[in-house]
């Protein structure tokens, strides 16, 4: 049997273990509408929102069940749960313009104390602001967010002494563990906690609440961007209230990137981007092969092109790895996306789509065509802060003053 895609491998994967079933976003560009529609107009937006999901499943009743948010004034589109088969569907209707994951993006970097100058190359200078401040001891740090994770070490507790007198609050943990009530560094944190967990769900500390993160030595992403983790007050309490946030705005870039090259055999370098990247040798070439031409799921010591699609770019490297590949290649579709830099399991170069079609035109007019990826975590190599992709970008369309 030919294997026509590397995506194609992932589904059938999965097709043995579970109906696979994410948050899509389908994308359908511009309203026609005015700018100040009717909730007529809305109404019908989201009726032709369940109308040509439904062409694309069983009934229009079964796609109001899998849409659960209509973009109905800004861009249109709409968000659903659906089955990858599905989503694979409606990307091929010609009102569509993308499908994609709709996940949450978050910025982790142990860069940005050093990017402020309150220290220099991980040492902490004489002149430095947090010495001057004492590192915030004796402040108490109040936030309002998802929550916590205790057994996180930026809240461990260590030579920090008893809560101060000044605190009045008290630690309700509210979900049957104690872990909360013996961490000090934590104790303050559970004022005004109502009928609902302390706990972070996701397991990962908030960012609002990592100013007052204390050293972590040796903090990574699978092996890349190597640094302490610490807040910007890291000997000061924090005061948590967990609350159900619904928009967050305001997030912006630093000034670490993480660089991936795809070098070709005709010495030609096409910048991407990826997390964990630097394992291959320099100037070691391996053969590169089109996804849509693998005749069998072994492509040992391979390096495979693929394109991006509503297959998660992580399953996609996941698959390239079991199957033997020693990396990928990775080109966006469509001209004007954003390529962002996520973790994956073998060494990866996501490029533009523009850079793609390039790379696609050497492998098939060459006779051996053959490449390597270089990536490494470079600072200060991109300006910064700047307003993030994923982030609000404002003005308000309604009330120009909010940003």
């Amino acid at each position: 049997m030919i294997i026509n895609n590397i995506s194609y491998f992932i589904t059938l994967k999965l097709i043995y273990t579970c109906v696979c079933i994410h948050s899509n976003v389908v994308y359908l560009g511009r309203h026609s509408h005015v700018s100040e529609p009717s909730s007529l107009d809305l109404d019908r937006v989201t009726d032709s929102h369940h109308e040509l999901l439904g062409s694309c499943m069983q009934s229009k009743e079964k796609a109001k069940e899998a849409v659960f948010y209509s973009y109905t004034r800004y861009f249109n589109g709409f968000a659903a749960i659906l089955e990858d088969e599905e989503a694979a569907e409606i990307s091929k209707h010609p009102k569509v313009l993308s499908v994609f994951r709709n996940q949450i993006s978050k910025l982790h970097t142990t860069n940005s104390w050093d990017f402020l100058g309150l220290e220099r190359d991980g040492e902490i200078p004489a002149d430095s602001m947090w010495l001057k401040a004492k590192f915030g001891e004796g402040v108490i740090i109040g936030t309002l967010d998802f929550g916590v994770w205790p057994e996180s070490e930026s809240f461990n507790d260590e030579g920090m002494g008893p809560v101060p007198s000044k605190w009045k609050g008290y630690c309700d943990t509210n979900d049957g563990q104690d872990t909360l009530a013996k961490a000090t560094k934590l104790k303050l944190a559970t004022h005004l906690i109502l009928h609902t967990t302390l706990r972070e769900i996701t397991m990962a500390m908030e960012p609002t609440l990592s100013p007052g993160g204390r050293f972590v030595s040796r903090a990574n992403l699978l092996g890349s961007a190597y640094g302490t983790a610490k807040g910007d007050s890291p000997y000061s309490r924090v005061a948590s209230h967990k609350l159900p946030w619904i928009l967050t705005v305001g997030a912006s870039t630093i000034s670490r990137e993480f660089p991936s090259n795809a070098i070709l055999g005709n010495h030609k370098r096409y910048k991407g981007l990826s997390i964990n990247t630097n394992t291959q040798p320099a100037g070691k070439f391996f053969p590169l092969i089109n996804s849509v031409n693998v005749k069998a799921a072994n492509v040992s010591k391979n390096i495979l092109y693929c394109t991006r699609d509503e297959v998660f770019d992580g399953e996609k490297s996941l698959l390239v790895a079991q199957s033997g590949g020693v990396g990928m290649i990775l080109a966006d579709q469509f001209m004007f996306s954003v390529v962002d830099p996520i973790a994956h399991f073998v060494p990866t170069s996501a490029v533009s789509a523009v850079d793609g079609l390039s790379i696609l035109s050497y492998i098939y007019s060459t006779k051996t065509p053959v490449a390597y990826l270089s990536g490494a975590t470079e600072v200060g190599t991109v300006a910064a802060p700047t307003m993030a992709n994923f982030s609000s970008p404002g003005p308000n369309p309604i009330t120009p003053g909010i940003l």
